[in-house]
């Protein structure tokens, strides 16, 4: 019931927004801090390159479809009609995703920075996802 009321449209916006906060988050913004608090190096990112990064892109997106139906769906529950509730909706929901990526924290030993860097982004995102599905109607 809840999943045929999607906005499709608004899922694919939502799939772009993810890309673009994604390239700017992990790019010029904290894209330094990033690599170096996750020990990420030159030799990874040929590695990457090598793997093609067409298809890492690719994954990323889809990912980004899944996350951003699933955002479309807590909006649709929760019924969020404007500015103010979808934000709180999204901001619910990110209350997830923040209290797992504490995991990397607590369990593997990963710096507060970089789980700070993890945890504004997917809120900077999921917010803004939720308000697309929330106005778009």
């Amino acid at each position: 019931m809840i999943l045929t009321q999607v906005n499709y449209l608004a899922v694919l916006a939502g799939g772009f927004l993810a890309m673009f906060v994604g390239s700017l988050w992990y790019g010029p913004l904290f894209g330094k801090v990033w690599m170096k608090l996750s020990g990420f190096g030159k030799k990874d990112m040929d590695k990457a390159k090598d793997m093609g990064m067409g298809k890492i892109y690719f994954a990323a997106f889809v990912g980004a479809l899944v996350m951003s139906f699933a955002v479309a769906n807590i909006v649709k529950f929760a019924q969020a009609a404007n500015l103010l509730e979808g934000i709180v909706a999204g901001g619910i929901a990110w209350l997830v995703v923040a209290n797992v990526l504490l995991g990397n924290v607590l369990w593997e030993g990963k710096p507060v920075k970089l789980y700070l860097i993890h945890a504004s982004h997917y809120l900077v995102l999921i917010v803004g996802m939720a308000v697309i599905h929330t106005l778009w109607v």
